[in-house]
């Protein structure tokens, strides 16, 4: 008779994009350097220190003396850039190199219209010097990322009647094509053609490869965004739910890619069970903070409401690198690989859990993150199939949760970098029931990781 599967032998290694972030980071993002001016009140350094940022992801500053400071201060920085640079860094024009339609008239993207967010066109010689320019700037700073707004550029813009400017119009005929006929096929060629050139320009300027990100609304792939490393997108409602993000991250990293998201919601105790899930599931949940809200103002998350789970990352890096996805049970989680006998059961609607092992480690930790998103969690049993982790050879059990937000101590665990004080660890008192064991868990807010070992003799 085969051995049980463990989860060890079911973890794999997953193939890290360039420039992703690492499980246990903090991905911040200001976009735009802060204070602004005398009147604003938030500030990056200060803020981002606050969640214990580790990396600033998809900022809109081009100035290279900021983004080198940022860089001395510790952190990874992601620049970033999009279809609407203006006509050269320092000016507010958006005119040169533009895309047009069939009357000549500039093209702005429906919820760009009343700032006259005009796009430029990939065929443009003008707008790829412009775009080139905006990249120097970022490189000269030590960018180690760019993150690329609205990528599908041309492509996207055939929708609203573009691009019919002079280069477009030139190339299309050089190729052989009639517009508007060809239109969709020949602006997508045309939007790889530019990446191609661009990326060739930005490495040769950097004489290094730059890695990029691109947004990939909702996670989504396919064409412009395979074009990319990886994914920085905004994660729409009705996709902010455990099964969902399971998948899109667990897809995600299939491909080698890497996705972190962004959640524009002012619902405080949905936001922090994304977050939680989404860190149990390999991936990010960018810090609640100068998020986009459409006509209303932007949301800037306190520490009092979210920095404790972040700590939690920052205090259980060790638990969270290296380990990989082994097995999720939940409603609407289909997980076939261990058939009719899964690692894990909780039994109880709405309360998930994703055990992630380090691959080939069959005496190696680990961890099962619990994340309850019921609106009144209570405590609960989680039942293990005992010879799923460590074959024949008992459990031991420790339950880890983040601690009670406490400003002082979040303040001190960031000037030392030693966020021990900001988990708090029970041993837990295990019971074999035949084949399974169970442990005892406490009502979550709304998250704990469990790390298991097997037991010395």
């Amino acid at each position: 008779m085969a051995p049980m599967k463990t989860v060890s032998v079911t973890a794999a290694t997953a193939r890290r994009a360039p420039g992703a972030p690492r499980y246990s980071d903090v991905c911040f993002s200001a976009r735009s350097r802060r204070p602004v001016n005398a009147e604003d009140t938030h500030d990056t350094f200060r803020d981002a220190k606050a969640f214990h940022a580790t990396r600033l992801d998809w900022v809109y500053s081009s100035d290279p003396v900021w983004i080198a400071e940022c860089k001395r201060r510790g952190y990874w920085f992601g620049g970033a850039l999009n279809t609407i640079l203006t006509d050269a860094p320092g000016e507010k024009t958006r005119e040169r190199g533009r895309i047009l339609d069939r009357d000549g008239q500039r093209i702005a993207a429906p919820w760009m219209k009343s700032w006259n967010g005009y796009w430029g066109c990939v065929n443009s010689p003008q707008y790829r010097e412009t775009f080139l320019a905006h990249a120097r700037l970022l490189i000269d700073g030590g960018v180690d990322a760019i993150q690329m707004d609205d990528p599908d550029i041309n492509a996207a813009a055939v929708q609203w009647g573009g691009c019919y400017c002079e280069h477009c119009l030139k190339k299309a005929d050089q190729q052989g094509r009639t517009l508007p006929r060809d239109m969709a096929v020949f602006q997508a060629d045309s939007v790889r053609a530019f990446y191609a050139f661009v990326r060739e320009g930005i490495d040769h300027y950097a004489k290094r490869r730059i890695p990029w990100s691109s947004n990939n609304y909702d996670g989504r792939g396919g064409f412009p965004y395979d074009l990319f490393d990886y994914g920085i997108a905004e994660l729409p409602h009705q996709s902010a739910k455990p099964d969902e993000l399971y998948r899109k991250f667990t897809a995600a990293a299939r491909l080698g890619r890497q996705q972190i998201f962004t959640f524009v919601s002012t619902d405080v105790p949905l936001t922090r069970r994304v977050i939680a899930t989404a860190y149990a599931c390999g991936g990010h949940i960018i810090v609640p903070y100068d998020v986009y809200n459409g006509d209303y103002p932007r949301i800037f998350g306190k520490p009092d409401e979210y920095a404790d789970l972040y700590g939690f990352v920052r205090a259980n890096a060790a638990c969270l690198d290296g380990y990989e996805d082994a097995a999720a049970s939940g409603k609407g989680i289909e997980d076939s690989r261990y058939g009719l006998s899964p690692p894990v059961h909780v039994g109880i609607d709405n309360v998930y859990a994703f055990v992630r092992a380090q691959p080939g480690k069959a005496d190696g930790s680990v961890a099962i993150h619990l994340v309850d998103w019921r609106t009144q969690p209570q405590p609960f049993v989680l039942k293990l199939r005992s010879n799923r982790f460590f074959g024949n050879r008992p459990i031991e059990a420790k339950l880890c949760v983040p601690s009670h937000f406490d400003r002082d101590a979040h303040a001190k665990a960031s000037e030392q970098k030693d966020y021990s004080s900001l988990t708090k660890e029970q041993e837990v008192q295990t019971t074999v029931n035949g084949d399974c064991t169970e442990i005892p868990v406490p009502t979550l807010h709304p998250w704990s990781i469990v790390i298991l070992n097997p037991k010395e003799p």
